[in-house]
This record gives structure tokens, sequence and C-alpha cells, in this order.
């Protein structure tokens, strides 16, 4: 462990800088909307209601793994999000301070949802947990930090080795 404290990245910079990574994935996901209309592309009559709904769901459940790949990929590349590097938020193991593995990261995303689930009380418990986890963190063990505490529990670490 570090002999500094973790600085933890607060609600309203997750919250801005989520708010910027939903804009960053629109632009990626904006043009397969525009190539996958469902009423459209299967000729359906309005009145189809079930069928169109069907579609739509499809379309929607599609999309959310396209998203979850662009934030997952984003958080192994980067150890974080476009909106998240703009606030120098970084996701850390939350035992060592260290990169987050890959299951981690996807749990953290899975995580999303029973964060949203809940009327969002997940996504509302960082403002109120003292490390500023959201359950989606705490179901992963990660934690949101800034860039002066991941850099220096990287310079300990690598002093550290022999």
């Amino acid at each position: 462990m570090p002999a500094a404290t973790p600085t933890y990245v607060g609600f309203w910079s997750r919250f801005l800088a989520f708010l910027i990574d939903s804009l960053v994935a629109s632009l990626f996901l904006y043009p397969l909307s525009l190539l996958y209309d469902p009423a459209l592309a299967t000729n359906m009559d309005p009145t189809q209601t079930k069928e169109i709904i069907d579609e739509l769901l499809k379309k929607m459940v599609l999309e959310m793994l396209l998203i979850g790949l662009i934030f997952i990929a984003f958080w192994i590349y980067f150890g974080s999000s476009p909106g998240k590097m703009l606030f120098k938020g970084y996701i850390v193991d939350a035992r060592t301070l260290g990169s987050a593995s890959r299951k981690q990261l996807l749990l953290r995303y899975l995580g999303y949802y029973v964060s949203l689930l809940s009327f969002g009380l997940g996504f509302f418990w960082i403002g109120l947990d003292r490390r500023k986890q959201g359950w989606h963190d705490k179901l992963a063990d990660t934690l949101v930090v800034n860039q002066q505490t991941r850099d220096a529990f990287r310079v300990e670490s690598t002093s550290d080795s022999p």
C-alpha cells in the first residue's frame, strides 16, 4: 500500500464524466442507428406494434453490448474513459491501487445495470461512500482515484521491485 492516502474522484466529477462518456458512445452508435431503423428496415406497418417493439428491443440489446465493449476497451487500454480522463480519474483495484483486472472491469460494467435498476441509487451511493464507491465499484472491488494517486502508487510499486 502506498504511504500517501488515496484521493478519490467524487460524485459530481464522475457524473459529468459519465455524461461525456455517454456522448462519446452515442457518436459511435449514431451511424449504426441510421443503418438499422427496425420499422423501415423490415417495411412493417406501424400497426404491427409487437413486431416493432421486438425489433427495438433487439436494437437496444445490441447497443448495450456495443456500449459495454466501448467502455470496457477504454478501461482496459487507458485505465479510464474519455470523460474520466478529462477529470484525471482512473479506475484501479481497490485492494492494491494497481490496474484493475479484465474480470473486475467486466463485473464493473455489469454492475452499472445493478446501480441503474435500483433507480440510480447505486450511482448516488458515490456521494455517500467514504471511498466514493458506487455499487458497481463495490461489486467489482474497484476505486476511481485521481492521477496523482495512480502515479504515486506506480512509482512506489516499481521502486519496491527487486
